[in-house]
């Protein structure tokens, strides 16, 4: 599933125990007439205006075999009607402060379940534990910070990179530099130095095996057995897949 806006950007603590949801926006001119999207596949089940939720959107989603409902509250406006199939990333509306709400913003939830009741049996789930960030999408800044990893990235990234640079290993995201005698033996002979106390650096020019993505502070991050190498920043490409 992805996020269900494109420039993201939370406010306050998240998803709560009591406020079973995440507000997206709020107050900044960046957010007016923000387009609200589908989190994933599914079928618009709730189409209604409700006085304290303004325009509110349910759609079911089956995702590995289980049930979801993603909700949109206070909408400005939307552009879908019940029954009317919808696809991952496909415009629903627009972000609004209709309802009793004290500024612009998208209310945001996820229930597990082929419906919403509002009653004691939904299954209200944190959106943040099921959403992906996509590669058009930009989580703002003071938000990454705050959330950190809890923060997840879709990226159908991983695979074989080549070091555009002499690249540090580190043991986490910017973390802490591995040294020579932390790493694979494979590694090692891509290293710039072969002295085991010496930090680990890949030689520019290099291949190695990235096994998965993480993202910390604007920076994509390739894990591989011995450690993370950094692959681009908002500035900078580091390496490239091949």
């Amino acid at each position: 599933m992805q996020y269900p806006v494109n420039y993201i950007s939370i406010p306050g603590e998240g998803y709560t125990n009591k406020h079973k949801a995440i507000d997206f926006g709020w107050y900044s001119v960046l957010h007016h007439n923000q387009p609200i999207y589908s989190v994933e596949d599914g079928e618009v089940i709730y189409v209604k205006y409700q006085s304290t939720g303004g325009n509110v959107i349910h759609i079911r989603h089956k995702v590995n075999g289980e049930y979801y409902v993603s909700e949109y509250g206070h909408l400005k406006d939307y552009c879908v009607v019940v029954g009317q199939q919808v696809s991952r990333g496909q415009k629903i509306g627009c972000m609004g402060a209709t309802g009793q709400v004290s500024g612009e913003h998208l209310h945001g939830a996820l229930c597990k379940g082929s419906k919403i009741t509002y009653t004691s049996a939904d299954k209200w789930v944190n959106p943040m534990g099921y959403y992906e960030v996509y590669p058009d999408q930009t989580v703002k800044k003071d938000t990454a910070e705050r959330f950190g990893n809890k923060i997840k990235y879709y990226t159908d990234d991983i695979g074989i990179y080549r070091t555009l640079y002499n690249m540090n290993i580190r043991k986490t995201p910017n973390g802490a530099r591995v040294k020579v005698k932390e790493c694979t033996d494979a590694m090692k002979k891509a290293l710039t130095s072969k002295k085991p106390n010496d930090y680990a650096v890949i030689k520019k020019g290099t291949n190695f095996t990235v096994l998965g993505i993480e993202q910390k502070n604007n920076a994509k991050w390739g894990k591989n057995y011995s450690g993370y190498v950094c692959l681009e920043d908002s500035s900078t490409k580091y390496c490239k897949k091949v």
